[in-house]
């Protein structure tokens, strides 16, 4: 049997970033029904959340990752990045797992690559969450 990371149990973090807060969750997952189900119960919870970026990889075998910028300006595309959280190469990704982070706007905009920045590291923050 092939090994691989994944994320063992629920874990959630957050920070602040120029009065936008960040929440992050991470989560094992084995099928995209259990992925999807986890992604609604959380938007229901932070239903005034501004944007619910996800990332999501299911196979062992071969990556199928799943993602969403939920709005985010065209071109930015940070669910692309938050896929790929925590290994250091793409052949290293968490497989089996899923990464929410949402974000409350605070009023300041952040920029390109600083909203990017920010979902990435509300994503690495939240998988590395005891």
């Amino acid at each position: 049997m092939a090994e691989y990371k994944t994320v063992r149990k629920n874990a959630q973090d957050q920070f602040v970033e120029k009065r936008s807060r960040f929440i992050g969750y991470a989560c094992p997952v084995q099928t995209k029904q259990e992925a999807l189900d986890f992604i609604t119960s959380k938007k229901s919870e932070h239903w005034d959340a501004s944007h619910n970026v996800y990332a999501y990889i299911l196979r062992r075998r071969q990556l199928m990752p799943r993602f969403s910028d939920d709005g985010e300006p065209a071109g930015l595309r940070p669910g692309m990045p938050v896929r790929w959280i925590a290994p250091r190469r793409k052949s290293e990704a968490l497989r089996m797992s899923l990464r929410l982070p949402m974000r409350y706007l605070g009023g300041i905009l952040l920029g390109g690559g600083g909203l990017v920045r920010a979902y990435s590291h509300t994503a690495s923050i939240a998988t590395r969450a005891r």
